[in-house]
């Protein structure tokens, strides 16, 4: 009797603890699902404040608390396709989530977000606004969509990214687009996109003192030029047929597309460009 008992002992203890492994691991599991779902849920409609032109709706503003943020894809059964001027502007979301619907996103949508981190990007984005992300200084990387055509003036203004490769889809880019990027290194811009005069670079950031260098990828054809403050006199940074760098005369030829706008700009300095 005693052997027996001896042995039905430690029987209903390991039972005892293969149970408790078990309920650990469901509740553990259980919890990660629901983590997930919350975090991948579709943010409440109420969340938004909205309006509808032709069927479709531009999202003006948002009055919820989350910190990540999904919009919906439609409202009302009607499809969400703009994102409003300063419709989030300032607010201090870590994440969101664009979805295929939306094809614009207007001025100053996420001005001074400082804490965004992460963005899902629409697969229909086509256009990027005047300062739509300016001073989103938490910002690191950029996935910009295939389908993006526009990126409007100051869109990147001072935000935190380091590297930028722009889709060949890209028609235009905005004056100073990635000016005062500090931490950016490298930026690639397609052959065919028609960039206005020193757009992509950041311009302030040399004229500031600051010691690094942009590498910059160009399109080959153009002359770009800018000022860079060694510390003591303003050189001549250049960026012209794919090749950049800093100088301290520059050499234009008057068939550039870009010699009216590189001299006013580098006389604005006191600077004078020797022309072959």
């Amino acid at each position: 009797m005693n052997k027996k008992l001896k042995i039905i002992i430690p029987t209903i203890a390991a039972i005892a603890v293969i149970v408790t492994i078990i309920v650990i691991i469901t509740t553990i599991a259980i919890t990660s699902v629901s983590i997930f779902l919350l975090s991948n849920r579709t943010s409440p409609v109420d969340d938004f404040e909205y309006e509808m032109d032709d069927g479709e709706i531009t999202i003006t503003a948002y009055i919820g608390v989350d910190r990540k943020i999904n919009i919906p894809k439609k409202i009302n059964g009607r499809p969400v396709t703009i994102i409003g001027p300063r419709a989030f502007q300032k607010y201090d979301m870590t994440h969101i989530s664009i979805p295929n619907t939306v094809r614009e996103i207007h001025e100053n949508a996420f001005d001074r977000c400082t804490q965004l981190k992460s963005i899902e990007w629409s697969k229909n984005l086509e256009y990027i606004g005047y300062s739509a992300f300016s001073y989103c200084s938490s910002l690191k990387k950029l996935n910009l969509p295939d389908s993006l055509l526009t990126i409007q003036d100051d869109a990147f203004y001072s935000s935190g990214v380091s590297k930028v490769i722009l889709p060949e889809s890209l028609e235009f880019l905005g004056l100073n687009a990635f000016a005062n990027c500090k931490n950016l290194d490298s930026l690639k811009i397609p052959d065919n996109t028609d960039i206005d005069f020193h757009v992509y670079t950041p311009w302030n950031y040399y004229i500031e003192g600051y010691d690094s260098i942009c590498e910059l990828s160009c399109p080959v054809g153009t002359i770009e030029v800018g000022i860079y403050n060694n510390g003591k006199d303003y050189d001549i940074f250049y960026s012209s047929n794919g090749e950049s760098g800093i100088t301290t005369e520059l050499i234009i030829s008057k068939n550039s597309v870009e010699y009216d706008r590189v001299v006013e700009y580098m006389e604005s300095y006191g600077l004078e460009a020797t022309i072959k």
